[in-house]
């Protein structure tokens, strides 16, 4: 999810052109955490992977803060009150 900005000028130096590229990096490190299932029931067993307080802090530490814990299965759509979605994996696959 890296965002890239690239600030391209030019400048005249002694009748030639100096190229001059300027990288900025406007990102932040982030990540989802997703739990593949091939069910269509929902289950606390599912998600305990995702929900793990330890996997969640080793995986941020590489990949950076963790902004979305999705389990994607044959079911309907929907958002659990912990946090946890549930994402039909054929709408999942389409949006993408």
């Amino acid at each position: 999810m890296e965002r890239q900005k690239t600030v391209v000028s030019l400048k005249k130096k002694q009748k030639s052109l100096n190229l001059k590229l300027k990288k900025e990096n406007n990102f932040k490190k982030q990540c989802e955490i997703f739990e593949i299932k091939h069910s269509k029931e929902i289950s606390p067993a599912q998600y305990r992977h995702i929900n793990n307080e330890e996997k969640i802090a080793l995986t941020e530490a590489q990949f950076g803060k963790n902004v979305r814990k999705c389990v994607l299965y044959r079911g309907e759509s929907k958002v659990l009150e912990n946090g946890v979605e549930y994402k039909n994996v054929e709408e999942y696959l389409k949006g993408i």
